[in-house]
């Protein structure tokens, strides 16, 4: 009831602003149809808000940029070195070059942090139609994980020039920053969507949490 007061209040104020500036001549030139259409989506908007209805997967934009918000999980960017580090050593190209959105996560019987409970109550989920559908699970052991290396570690020689080695540097750097940034998404789990570029890091390694946060981004 408060907050329908102060949208009510809300309007009545747009409504006398509007007729003043328009008694002014201020807003010369727009049709009584803008200001229907902007009434329109004002309505829309605090419907939206003061609605019983959680809306779960939402848009926000800041310019041409959109993130998906899952309640409290917003989207990231992937850092521009990840994918640089990926492309150049040709490693889990399966994750940031898939045509679905993808589940990456850590597994392991003999190390909790990596809870093989989590895995065997996430990939069952997975086999569900709809999640299948819409993702592929790229889930790691934590052996396989610790055996991939840089497909190419670094040149035959040493570097000739300043160039070279800042070549070589860079890659592995990036390399680096490649591995680091999966291995903290494996503690938990990430969802990447490639085609965004984005991805989101699930909080706590917790299956019942991952199982809402894929059914909600369904739709991302």
């Amino acid at each position: 009831m408060e907050k329908f007061r102060e949208v009510v209040g809300f309007l009545v104020c747009v409504a006398v602003i509007v007729f003043a500036a328009r008694m002014s001549g201020i807003l010369q030139g727009f049709s009584p149809d803008d200001f229907k259409n902007a009434g329109t989506e004002i309505v829309n908007i605090v419907t939206k808000q003061t609605s019983g209805t959680e809306k779960y997967l939402t848009k926000n934009s800041s310019g041409s940029r959109q993130s998906a918000v899952y309640k409290n999980y917003r989207a990231n960017t992937i850092p521009k070195n990840v994918l640089e580090g990926s492309k150049t050593s040709g490693t889990w190209k399966n994750i940031f070059n898939s045509n679905k959105k993808v589940i990456f996560y850590i597994y392991d019987g003999n190390d909790t942090k990596y809870s093989y409970d989590f895995h065997t109550s996430v990939s069952n989920y997975c086999m569900n139609g709809n999640i299948a559908r819409n993702y592929t699970l790229q889930a790691t052991g934590l052996k396989t994980f610790n055996s991939i290396r840089e497909g190419e570690i670094g040149p035959s020689k040493i570097c000739d020039s300043f160039e070279e080695c800042s070549i070589v540097q860079r890659k592995a750097a990036n390399y680096s920053l490649l591995e680091n940034f999966l291995r903290n998404c494996g503690t938990t789990m990430c969802v990447f969507n490639p085609q965004k570029n984005q991805y989101i890091r699930l909080k706590n390694r917790n299956s019942t949490e991952a199982k809402q946060l894929l059914n909600g981004l369904i739709n991302w």
